[in-house]
């Protein structure tokens, strides 16, 4: 079979079978997202699960005090919209910027919800000044 991308997972959701558990790690970086989460439900068993990894919307805060000011991503506003990550802090290997689709949190719960998902955990990171851990 040949590789089938987000946009053909519907069309071919019975050549790939149904799986107990789908894993999108830091894939989901589209939009619009919608038809493809509703096409991940034809790949579970019916108690199957979908597991995202993704940025925390509030990931790239510049510092615990700024969070009053709700800015994410490289200082953009917070709201949905198209970022570039240009993985400067990377270095070498990354010379191309990858154009992705920030969405909030609430926009990330809706979408589930508008989904047919069901929300069964939710895990933030932690900052070290806020969690009382030190760095190690």
């Amino acid at each position: 079979m040949a590789k089938v991308g987000y946009a053909e997972l519907h069309t071919h959701a019975a050549q790939l079978g149904q799986f107990d558990l789908l894993v999108c790690n830091f894939a989901l970086l589209e939009e619009p997202l919608a038809p493809t989460l509703i096409a991940l439900h034809r790949l579970l068993v019916s108690d199957g699960s979908l597991l995202i990894q993704s940025l925390h919307s509030l990931h790239s805060l510049h510092s615990l005090h700024s969070l009053h000011s709700w800015r994410a991503c490289h200082d953009a506003h917070y709201r949905d919209g198209w970022r570039v990550e240009a993985f400067a802090c990377l270095g070498e290997g990354f010379a191309e910027p990858m154009l992705w689709f920030f969405r909030t949190l609430e926009s990330w719960l809706a979408l589930f919800s508008e989904t047919g998902w069901r929300l069964q955990w939710l895990q933030e990171p932690l900052h070290l000044l806020s969690s009382g851990r030190e760095a190690a």
